[in-house]
This record gives structure tokens, C-alpha cells and sequence, in this order.
């Protein structure tokens, strides 16, 4: 089973599912994947200016519980893929720390388990530039450090 998002790293809303006969072939922690990821991006493309905010940090819950059922199902571009909507939700809400650990966690899944060094490279370099941007050079640095070392694989 490929990625089945239309976007990018960074957070795309546009979800292609799987099939009913691929979903019917994945492990159950796959199948309830992504049903919270459907619904994480449901909200996250919602449009509606009413409890903006609340949408937002229930999206970023869904997608990081997402992430969570795909790494239980060994499914790790796409736990990648959600830590990085939760990471979008939570740049939209303006907690740009909570947005870098996010990012921080896609970096790893993707580079460490699921051997997706591009996508790895992309996102610490986000999220280091968040550390930058807020004055956390010693957060930045260590992952910098980390960075280095998925660019060696």
C-alpha cells in the first residue's frame, strides 16, 4: 500500500483513500487510522469561521491519534503524514512550539522507521527553522545534529 495523499510532507488536506478492498486488507490499527485521518482533515479544510479554534485543536488530537494507529500497523509515510496535519492544525492555531514537536515526530517516523529520508530532511528543516524563529537555538542544534544523521542514511 502506497501514499495515498495528493499533497506533499507538510500536512495536505486532500486525502485519496484506500479502496474498500485495500482497507479490508489492512491491520485493524490501519483501518482506524484512517478513519481519524479522513475525519483529522475533514475539519482541518473546514472552512466555517465559527469555533475556528476548537476545530483546529480537534484536528490536531485526530491526527495525532491517526499517526499513533499507523505506526501500531507498521504504516509509517502515512503516521508521517499525520503528525505533519497535526503540525499544520497547530500552526493555524498559532502554537508554533507544539507545531514543531510535531514536525519534530513526522522527522523521525519518516526517517527512522520508515526509511523516508526526504520527507525527514523536509520537515526538520521546518521545524528547525520554528526553534529558530522562537529563540530555541539549543533545540534547534540538537536537531540539527539529528538532521545530519537521516541525511547519512
Amino acid at each position: 500500500m502506497g501514499n495515498k495523499s495528493s499533497g506533499g510532507a507538510r500536512g495536505s488536506t486532500s486525502i485519496e483513500q484506500p479502496s474498500p478492498e485495500e482497507l479490508a486488507g489492512m491491520k485493524p490499527a490501519g483501518q482506524k487510522g484512517w478513519k481519524l485521518r479522513v475525519e483529522a482533515a475533514g475539519k482541518l479544510a473546514s472552512r466555517t469561521p465559527f469555533g475556528r479554534e476548537s476545530r483546529l485543536e480537534s484536528a490536531a488530537e485526530l491526527a495525532e491519534k491517526a499517526a499513533t494507529q499507523f505506526k501500531l500497523a507498521k504504516m509509517y509515510d502515512e503516521a508521517g503524514e499525520c503528525y505533519s496535519m497535526q503540525a499544520d492544525a497547530l500552526t493555524r492555531n498559532k502554537e508554533t512550539m507544539q507545531a514543531a514537536s510535531a514536525m519534530i515526530q513526522a522527522a523521525e517516523v519518516y526517517g527512522k522507521m520508515g526509511g523516508n529520508v526526504e520527507a525527514a530532511y523536509e520537515v526538520y528543516s521546518a521545524a528547525i527553522e520554528l526553534y529558530k524563529d522562537d529563540g530555541k537555538f539549543d533545540r534547534a542544534g540538537k536537531h540539527q545534529q539529528a538532521l545530519a544523521g537521516v541525511s547519512n542514511l
